[in-house]
This record gives C-alpha cells, structure tokens and sequence, in this order.
C-alpha cells in the first residue's frame, strides 16, 4: 500500500473511496444475512465459512485463515468450537506435525449442506434484481481490488 501523501483525491482516489465505503457497508449487511442463512443450525457467518472452506477436503487452521482473511488464531478458536459441536475433527497432518487438519464430520457435512440449501435461494432471490454482465463486472473489479491489496 503506498504511503504517498496527497491533500486532494483524484477523480479514481475519490470513487474508489466510495466504493471502499460502500464495500463496508455492503459488509455488515452480508454478515447479517449470513445470520439468517444459518439462524437454523444455530452457527454465525464465520463458523459457517470455516466449514465451507473444508467442503472438500481438510486444511490447517492456517489455511483457512488465509483463505478467509483472518488471523490463525480466530479461525482456530471457531474450529474448536465447531469440534466441541461434533461438525469438524482435526485429523493428523502428514505435512506438518503439529498444525492438525480440520475435516468435516458427517454431522458438519449435513449442517453445511442445509445451510448451503438456504444460501442457494437467497442468493438465487437476490440475484434476480441484476444483469449477468453487473454481476460479472463487480465480481472481476472486487478480484482485483482484493489482489492489489495484498
């Protein structure tokens, strides 16, 4: 991220704010859609995206929390939980000894699939109200706006 100092945006500087504003926004009413989507198996947005980011197949706490964009910490605290719950277990790791790898249960995988039914409607519903080609656009401007951040 550049440091460079400037007293008055540019025409891009100033959309682009508007865009990361509405991005915050956009945020917190995703996480609160997230609530609903999942209010049936009692889990939060997080918990869910945990689980989802093992669908297929086990992946370090680490990982995940790469993948998700948040600390190794966090998503371990959320694993733990989800393993107390039964719908995770940390398995051994070939790769790394003490860094388990966090894997489904079939209680987690039934969860997940209810959720990922509820998640499908809405999505399906909400979708109704754009054309392809928005969808497309702000999906590759958001790709790239996350890969320049990095």
């Amino acid at each position: 991220m550049s440091t460079i100092r400037s007293k008055k945006h540019s025409f891009a500087g100033s959309r682009l704010t508007d865009i990361i504003l509405e991005i915050f926004k956009t945020n917190l009413a995703l996480l609160s859609a997230g609530t609903e989507i999942t209010h049936d198996s009692g889990l939060s947005s997080v918990r869910w995206q945990i689980m989802a980011a093992v669908r297929d197949g086990g992946k370090t706490a680490a990982q995940i929390g790469r993948e998700l964009g948040m600390s190794r910490q966090i998503t371990l605290w959320n694993a733990q939980f989800l393993a107390d719950q039964g719908y995770i277990t940390f398995e051994d790791n070939p790769g790394h000894r003490r860094a388990g790898l966090i894997v489904l249960t079939p209680h987690g995988e039934s969860t997940l699939a209810e959720i990922t039914r509820n998640q499908i409607a809405w999505s399906n519903s909400l979708a109704q109200h754009f054309e392809p080609d928005e969808l497309d656009a702000t999906l590759k401007v958001l790709t790239a706006l996350r890969e320049h951040l990095r």
